[in-house]
């Protein structure tokens, strides 16, 4: 895995589920992470019940199926994280813009369309995408950080650098945003 792949996979799984450093309202509170294996287990709160759902194709399986009978925006997102994670990234893809049909002012769809096409290498797509996730939700330091490393890729250095100290301003810590800034500072000062 490159080192762009490694972070846009954490950049995406993480902007499901945080916003700002805190866990986002309404997506559904993970209650347990385990790892056995390659298999991740993870318990999602989804209309208005626990269910498990793991990386496996079984977990998929049962996700798509309760969409089929319970259709929600988080849902979909949800099931495009599942997917990203095994590698199905077109599948990803569908189920983030059925997520963006149910509720077009949902960020996460948006960011997790962003984050397909930033590991795709499609650049002006994933900038297109992280745009739209930013106006819906401009407190996502998860989709300013993006949006910093499409813009670093892009040697757009000053506008990576300000995004990039956007999504600091929120999550201070935030190691992946830490990095990208580190990245930038160099290429500047390199230039």
């Amino acid at each position: 895995m490159t080192g762009l792949s490694k972070i846009v996979k954490t950049l995406f799984l993480a902007g499901a589920i945080w916003l700002g450093g805190q866990v986002t309202p309404g997506y559904g509170q993970e209650i347990a992470k385990a790892e056995t294996g390659t298999e991740q287990t993870v318990k999602h709160d989804h209309s208005a019940k626990f269910y498990e759902t793991n990386y496996s194709s079984k977990g998929i399986k049962n996700l798509e199926s309760e969409l089929k009978d319970h259709p929600t925006s988080q849902g979909y997102v949800r099931l495009s994280d599942l997917y990203f994670e095994v590698k199905q990234g077109q599948k990803a893809v569908r189920a983030s813009k059925e997520a963006i049909s149910l509720n077009p002012n949902d960020w996460q769809g948006y960011h997790n369309v962003g984050a397909y096409f930033l590991d795709i290498g499609n650049l002006t797509d994933a900038e297109s995408y992280f745009k739209k996730a930013i106006r819906f939700a401009p407190q996502s330091a998860i989709s300013h950080s993006c949006l910093s490393v499409v813009y670093a890729n892009q040697k757009r250095l000053n506008e990576a650098l300000s995004e990039v100290n956007l999504a600091l301003s929120m999550d201070p810590s935030d190691p992946n945003s830490i990095n990208t800034k580190n990245s930038v500072l160099k290429d500047l000062a390199n230039k």
